[in-house]
């Protein structure tokens, strides 16, 4: 799922920058399209995320939310040429932030 998102920004610098940043500021139904898209994507990431969550105190959906919306910064920041790195090493970072939330839920022993 993240090689596809990060692929989809990636290979066309003008569709990402529509797509990540000036959609932002497009009105209320690009507005509301990218809600209704970033919730069907936090879905998918809730139904990964489900498979091994053990902690009940967690809201599931959230913490979707977060990995969703986490990533997206990801991809702007990368858009925005703050991070400037490979797409493999933006598919990495973003694995990285889905498995510190997953292994968090599952109930890893928390320092």
């Amino acid at each position: 799922m993240l090689e596809v998102l990060t692929r989809g920004v990636t290979d066309d610098p003008r569709r990402s920058r529509v797509k990540l940043i000036e959609s932002l500021s497009a009105g209320p139904l690009a507005a509301s399209e990218r809600r209704h898209g970033m919730r069907h994507l936090a879905g998918l990431v809730e139904s990964l995320l489900l498979e091994g969550w053990h902690d009940p105190e967690i809201n599931t959906t959230a913490m979707s939310m977060a990995v969703v919306g986490g990533v997206n910064q990801i991809l702007l920041n990368w858009v925005d040429g703050v991070i400037q790195t490979s797409r493999e090493d933006l598919v990495q970072q973003s694995l990285y932030l889905f498995e510190a939330i997953a292994e968090f839920g599952a109930g890893t022993p928390r320092a």
